[in-house]
């Protein structure tokens, strides 16, 4: 009945939500940051957009936004 097709639509919606939902951003902690900077650039193929003793970003990594931490 009624109830039941209700019930499927919030569950079809649950659903939906979950698989569309995507990664923006990915932290990783290093020890070394400019041995992970040489790495991840030749790794990506590209130079961060910002260069810290820190932190680091590497943008528009497969839509995601890399972030290097010490």
């Amino acid at each position: 009945g009624y109830e039941q097709l209700e019930y499927w639509k919030l569950w079809y919606n649950y659903i939906w939500e979950w698989l569309s939902m995507k990664i923006k951003s990915l932290y990783v902690c290093v020890n070394d940051m400019k041995r992970a900077i040489n790495f991840y650039t030749n790794f990506f193929e590209v130079k961060p957009v910002k260069e810290d003793n820190v932190y680091s970003i590497f943008d528009s990594i497969f839509d995601i936004t890399f972030y290097i931490l010490v």
